[in-house]
């Protein structure tokens, strides 16, 4: 790892709490009121860091969408937003392949997608010695990346840090 050179960010979001699945498809499920509001916190938190994204990746369910757009509405508008079938239901393999697929004139990029595939994302990229991260609902974290290139992406690339 590069010693004191960071070129790119990823930022990693699990949506927030969304509706039980009972009589609706897994991708139909919206966030609950306690979700909305898990959002606006996040958003607050955001803007009080001053943290901008180039791009938001977004998995194409409901309950990511529903995060994805009121984060950024409260937080950081002019993200562009990019919903992704891959992103549904992913494997860690298929966060890379979306991670590899930005252009390199991005230096921050937001994904917001599903469990167990986005916690086991950063474990495997983060060189941190803390131990395993789990993410509940609304959980993110700042992915520090010792790459020059998003194609760079390997395991044990990074340095995590809460929001």
């Amino acid at each position: 790892m590069k010693i004191g050179v960071v070129v790119k960010t990823l930022y990693l979001l699990r949506h927030a709490e969304a509706e039980k699945r009972v009589l609706l498809e897994d991708l139909e499920r919206k966030l609950t009121e306690v979700g909305k509001n898990q959002v606006i916190d996040l958003a607050k938190k955001i803007k009080e860091q001053k943290i901008n994204f180039d791009i938001a990746l977004c998995s194409i369910s409901q309950r990511t969408i529903e995060t994805c757009s009121a984060l950024l509405e409260n937080s950081s508008p002019k993200t562009k937003i990019e919903n992704r079938a891959s992103l549904y239901d992913p494997s860690v393999e298929d966060l890379i392949a979306n991670i590899e697929t930005l252009d390199n004139n991005v230096n921050s990029a937001l994904i917001v997608s599903h469990n167990p595939a986005i916690s086991e994302l950063r474990n495997l990229l983060s060189s941190e010695e803390s131990g395993l991260t789990y993410f509940n609902p609304a959980d993110m974290e700042i992915l520090k990346l010792d790459i020059d290139t998003w194609q760079d992406v390997k395991a044990n690339c990074a340095r995590a840090s809460k929001v």
